[in-house]
């Protein structure tokens, strides 16, 4: 996340590309990762049809997606800009659109912004999902299509009009390391960096407020009970999964405060006022540090939603999971013996395997 320009977006002395091939390397690093981690979740809840019925989980799965692709073009990036540094090549002059076609532009120049606006997209669903509970359990799957797909779309929309005020800068002018900013037209550049951070500084903001009626709703949830309100059994249950859920994409929400939001702020306070060495030995590992919100977001899923865990652990394995076996996955005991599904969409017919513990 964040843009690949934030690594030395001016040329520099040929003699002075070496000194960032550390920085290039652990992009390898952390893309192979981005890549790997990202491609397990997203096969997980592809290749399991019980995880595919959950709503949220198509959502996680779009934001996996882009994180996935945004880690294939930093492990290319990394990677092909050291061969150049190494063969010495990387200071030959290419036009913007040769830049834009590079491997890891062709993914940076719609992950940069997608990965951020998703990061909304999933704090607006998590509000309707603890303002509207009741209207939200009602949804299908094609809700959860819908805006997931609405995003990709926007995002694309914005992408070809960049493209096409890149078109016309079609002759030698910046070095062949093509960060993104190298690749896009300045006025678009602008656009396009300002509506990723707009995209993640609104979804922290959003889900500050998605947390304060969280916990209202579970505090009027506390106090009622089965069978004297017009809440059901079945959708009390689906409230405490949504819960859930909501404390997990909560916490991946602070690594986007912490990983993102801080540095950004960091950088935007600290670059107008220094110069030379500093900024070229600090400013840069602002986007290193980025990356460590789409990394944490792997281990906050799959050790907080044990039943994605398990899927991913029989995807690995080519297992299918059976129903079954899921619906039993997906129980989880509170501090008071009783149980929990993970699940609200089963049918009835499994109403039997609500006594299964772990």
């Amino acid at each position: 996340m964040a843009n690949d320009s934030f690594v030395n977006a001016t040329a520099s002395p040929v003699t002075n590309y070496y000194s960032d091939m550390h920085k290039f390397w652990i992009y390898v690093f952390q893309g192979a990762f981005l890549l790997i981690a990202n491609a397990l979740i997203v096969g997980a809840i592809a290749f399991h049809e019980p995880l595919r019925r959950r709503k949220e989980y198509i959502l996680i799965a779009g934001l996996s997606l882009a994180d996935g692709a945004n880690g294939f073009g930093l492990f290319t990036a990394g990677l092909f800009r050291n061969l150049m540094i190494l063969d010495g090549t990387a200071g030959t002059l290419v036009s913007r659109l040769q830049c834009i076609l590079t491997p890891w532009n062709l993914c940076f120049v719609w992950t940069d912004a997608l990965c951020h606006v998703m990061l909304l997209t999933v704090s607006i669903d998590r509000f309707i999902a603890v303002k509207f509970p009741l209207k939200y359990y009602t949804f299908s799957t094609r809700y959860a299509y819908g805006i997931v797909g609405g995003t990709y779309l926007f995002i694309f929309i914005n992408l070809a009009m960049g493209i096409g005020t890149t078109l016309k800068h079609n002759y030698p002018e910046k070095p062949k390391l093509c960060y993104t900013a190298y690749a896009l037209s300045d006025f678009y550049y602008a656009y396009h960096t300002w509506l990723a951070v707009a995209g993640d500084m609104l979804s922290v903001l959003l889900y500050i407020i998605v947390i304060y009626i969280s916990y209202k709703t579970t505090h009027q949830m506390d106090h009622q009970r089965v069978g004297t309100t017009r809440i059901s059994a079945q959708q009390l249950k689906a409230l405490q999964i949504q819960k859930k859920v909501t404390r997990t994409l909560g916490i991946s929400s602070l690594c986007t405060f912490l990983f993102y939001c801080i540095p950004y702020a960091f950088k935007m306070l600290v670059q107008p006022y220094v110069t030379g060495n500093l900024v070229n030995s600090v400013i840069p590992y602002t986007f290193i540090v980025n990356q460590l919100n789409q990394m944490a977001n792997f281990f906050i899923y799959t050790s907080r939603q044990r039943d994605l865990r398990i899927g991913l652990k029989n995807f690995i394995m080519c297992k299918k999971v059976s129903e079954a076996k899921f619906l039993q996955a997906a129980f989880a005991a509170d501090s008071s013996g009783a149980v929990q599904p993970q699940f609200s969409s089963y049918r009835s017919r499994n109403n039997s395997l609500h006594s299964v513990r772990k």
